[in-house]
């Protein structure tokens, strides 16, 4: 069905919204709903948690992937709802975020109540939530524009109040909401096969690296023991060592966080990782030049040097490409002995099953996992020889760069679907095509 603009528009009077059908109206959000304000109430009394009323939070609007929201991750009882401001509203109402972040939105599928980041809109019996939903889906820059504050930004119940939504005849709000469910349904089911797809791909990619690293090339190899209860057989020509027997030298770079500054020296943060590559599209930030030599003393970096995460992620691993950037805590730096190993296939150990096995058994902490210095010298390692090492890192190299390439390609397909998703309900929300194929 190709969807076509109205016969006639008129100028709604509202600058970023432009240009209506004729027939449709506007009016402010507080002519069409009452907003509610939510509340939390006292986190260390027991006896206001853990009850049977539904309690939303902005995160948990975050992750909810469905118009309708239908549980909540905590819940309050009786008490705890009569012991703060918050306020039960019916199903069917719009519950927002209005701090933390601005525009998180569903449609309680339940009677529910919320939290003090979180707005409600119970609206009048002449207007479809589900109309509304979609029209507040289409407008999350605007929500933001009207967001104010200073330590943290937040929409407030007036401004809320005066924003402005159109009011369509109520056979076309039902005719869009139709449209767009349908439409937006087979998208979503488009996006979730594309994001398990990249599930998969990501689970062979893993397997292919653990296969290569612990097992070799050559299925035809004979094994041995390795002395590694959970590991099992290795071929029988590799080593099983210390970290700290082929890494010449460990240099931690714990201690002062330098200044950040706009521009200057690249600042590799564990942020930075990805799939064993650097990327600074993730994240960009830097050091003054003149800070370089201070904050890099205990040792410069150098191309193909080891680099790797001790907590938050532990043991997201990486080569040094550029060697004029600076090392961010928590990141150790590895300088081989390269006369026992390549750092290709060092790398690749490390993102391994068996690497990632390796350092969680040494890690400690209750909120973040991490590895201490002292630690990392202590992991194992699987040796085989330099020759086998570049066989293994030249063909790792060549298989996880085709994943890599396709997963790429898949998620630029799903970037493409929800543009496609969001601009489809823009469009006809607004009213800058119609829902149906009449003229």
């Amino acid at each position: 069905m190709k969807l076509r603009p109205y016969p006639k528009y008129k100028n709604s009077g509202v600058e970023w919204l432009g240009e209506i059908p004729e027939e449709w109206g506007t009016e402010s959000l507080r002519r069409i709903g009452r907003i509610t304000n939510g509340s939390t109430p006292d986190s260390t009394n027991e006896k206001y948690w853990n009850g049977n009323i539904v309690w939303f939070t902005p995160d948990d609007l975050g992750k909810n992937q469905t118009k309708y929201i239908r549980e909540s991750k905590r819940k309050i009882t009786v008490a705890g709802y009569k012991n703060c401001g918050t306020v039960i509203v019916p199903k069917n109402s719009l519950i927002l975020s209005t701090r933390a972040p601005i525009g998180h939105l569903a449609l309680t599928a339940v009677d529910a109540c919320f939290n003090q980041g979180c707005r409600g809109i119970v609206f009048k019996n002449n207007f479809n939530p589900s109309f509304y939903y979609y029209y507040f889906l289409s407008i999350k820059g605007v929500l933001n524009a009207y967001g104010q504050g200073t330590t943290f930004f937040e929409l407030g119940a007036n401004k809320l109040a005066i924003i402005p939504v159109v009011i369509p005849p109520e056979k076309e709000k039902e005719t869009i909401v139709n449209l767009l469910d349908q439409k937006t349904s087979k998208i979503d089911d488009l996006i979730k096969k594309n994001e398990r797809l990249i599930e998969l791909l990501r689970e062979k990619r893993q397997a292919i690296i653990s296969q290569a690293v612990t097992k070799g090339l050559n299925q035809n190899v004979k094994m041995k023991d390795s002395g590694i209860e959970w590991l099992g057989e290795i071929p029988e020509g590799w080593e099983v060592t210390r970290l700290r027997r082929i890494v010449l030298k460990f240099i931690d770079y714990r201690g002062r966080t330098p200044e950040k500054v706009d521009y200057g020296i690249p600042l590799i943060t564990a942020k930075n990782f990805e799939n064993g590559k650097i990327n600074f599209k993730l994240s960009q930030e830097f050091i003054k030049e003149e800070d370089y030599d201070s904050w890099m003393v205990r040792g410069l970096p150098e191309k193909g040097d080891i680099i790797i995460t001790t907590e938050a992620p532990l043991g997201e691993s990486a080569q040094i490409q550029d060697p004029k950037v600076a090392l961010a805590q928590r990141i150790i730096l590895l300088k081989t002995n390269k006369k026992r190993i390549a750092n290709d296939y060092m790398k690749y150990l490390f993102l391994s099953n068996f690497g990632q096995n390796t350092l969680l058994r040494e890690a400690t902490g209750s909120t973040a996992l991490g590895i201490k210095a002292s630690k990392l010298k202590s992991i194992l390692l699987l040796v085989p020889t330099l020759y086998e090492q570049n066989k293994i890192s030249e063909y790792l190299y060549q298989a996880t760069d085709n994943i890599d390439k396709l997963t790429e390609k898949v998620q630029s397909q799903i970037e493409k679907l929800k543009e496609y998703r969001q601009a489809l309900i823009s469009n006809v929300v607004t009213g800058k095509v119609r829902a149906s194929d009449k003229a």
